[in-house]
């Protein structure tokens, strides 16, 4: 956005009024009027007429889900405030590894759109311009409710602010703002960065060129359960949807900027697989990308989670691997035979055990034992054999379709007594 065309004096106190679209897209702006003793002004921001929204795709478990059908209820609503933690803990202490496979099945549960968003004010203020009558309605027609509020809330905001007003726009757009100017233009060390190419600073031209263009932040969930692949179509059809609507307003939007963290960089590189989709994605931001895996996921399976999330989706092997296992998504999460981990022996297999023994100078000596080295799919994953290491324990895999069985023996023993006392 950028500031209107009304002269504003840099040094008065100025408030910002929310810019909404009509129907045909041009700018409406409300605010009220006041005596000449106040002040402060308001200051309405005007639109350009091309936009290239920023499409935020979380990491796993970052995305809120329920079970598909109206008013099913949770399966995945991760919580916000300690006194929610204490009462999902006291809701789930009781489930079994077979309630956790039934409740968080890829295939009959969905993104659920409702959950809490807090933008900050003067992203609140923004949001105007998205549809909708209410807050309430602006923040989930951009998707905000998608995600987890406590991990996600302030990254979209911090997104939604700085690139609406990367220049003072009290300063009629003269004046980089505070927060730009310390977090990119004062941090270009190319060292500091760990640039591996060529680095070419920004200029203060280029920022200028980039505020000409609208930036409206987006959020897009998945369903984590499901493979990576099927995430890409969701993105792809949100890709589409959103840049749709900008453009019924009249306004130049063809491509998108993807921001993604940790599990969403795999949504956007299979996305950007898709057909089409190379052309309609402008460019990749991603934080943490498990390129090549994460050797946590292993973890997770074998010996449960961490923090609030071992109480959904498991303390333990037995309830992680009812879930993982018969989950896709997680299930690529695990480490490719590209990943590596680095020893005073060199380049060695991400897998070890770590143990004390008796050494050659006859004093115990801390050692180490490299496990499933080779194809990690082979040798870890598919491994059916004794090893105490490989990953899934076949017997653990379906608690549900166990129960399920052990119930219609009992019922069908049942009945077949009534038919002979009969």
């Amino acid at each position: 956005m950028s500031a209107s065309s009304n002269p504003i004096p840099a040094a008065e106190p100025t408030r910002l009024v929310g810019t909404a679209w009509d129907e045909d897209g041009n700018d409406v702006a409300q605010s009220v009027l006041t005596g000449q003793n106040m002040k402060v002004r308001a200051l309405c921001l005007t639109t350009p007429d091309a936009v290239v929204p920023i499409l935020f795709v979380p990491g796993i478990m970052g995305t809120r889900l329920k079970v598909i059908g109206r008013d099913k209820g949770a399966a995945w609503y991760p919580p916000d405030t300690k006194w929610e933690e204490l009462v999902l803990g006291l809701k789930y202490l009781v489930r079994t590894a077979a309630d956790r496979q039934r409740l968080l099945n890829p295939d009959t549960t969905e993104v659920d759109e409702d959950g809490p968003a807090s933008p900050d004010d003067t992203s609140k203020i923004l949001l105007a311009l998205a549809p909708g009558k209410t807050d309430d309605e602006r923040i989930k027609w951009r998707g905000w409710g998608q995600l987890h509020e406590d991990s996600y809330s302030r990254i979209l905001s911090l997104l939604e602010t700085s690139m609406a007003m990367i220049f003072d726009p009290a300063s009629q757009g003269k004046v980089l703002t505070a927060h730009w100017k310390e977090l990119v233009m004062d941090r270009q060390d190319a060292a500091k960065l760990g640039a591996q190419k060529p680095f070419v600073p920004l200029e203060e031209e280029h920022l200028r060129d980039a505020a000409e263009l609208l930036y409206p932040v987006h959020a897009v969930g998945y369903n984590w359960l499901q493979s990576n692949s099927d995430s890409a179509e969701r993105l792809a059809a949100e890709i589409e949807r959103i840049t749709a609507y900008y453009r019924s307003k009249g306004k130049h939007c063809e491509q998108v900027i993807l921001v993604t963290h940790s599990m969403g960089g795999l949504v956007a590189r299979a996305c950007a697989q898709l057909p089409g989709m190379d052309q309609r994605i402008l460019g990749v931001v991603h934080g943490v990308m498990p390129a090549i895996g994460a050797p946590a996921t292993y973890k997770r399976i074998r010996a449960g989670f961490e923090g609030i999330a071992q109480v959904v989706l498991g303390r333990n092997a037995a309830d992680c691997t009812a879930v993982m296992a018969n989950a896709p998504g997680p299930l690529e999460l695990l480490p490719t035979p590209q990943y590596k981990t680095w020893t005073n022996r060199g380049e060695q297999h991400w897998l070890r055990a770590s143990y004390r023994a008796i050494g050659q100078s006859g004093m115990p000596e801390e050692l180490e034992s490299f496990l499933g080295e080779g194809d990690p799919y082979a040798n870890i994953y598919l491994n059916n054999t004794p090893d105490w290491w490989k990953l899934v324990r076949e017997d653990l895999i379906d608690p549900a379709g166990k129960e399920d069985r052990e119930r219609a023996e009992r019922e069908g023993k049942v009945g077949f007594r009534r038919i002979r006392l009969r």
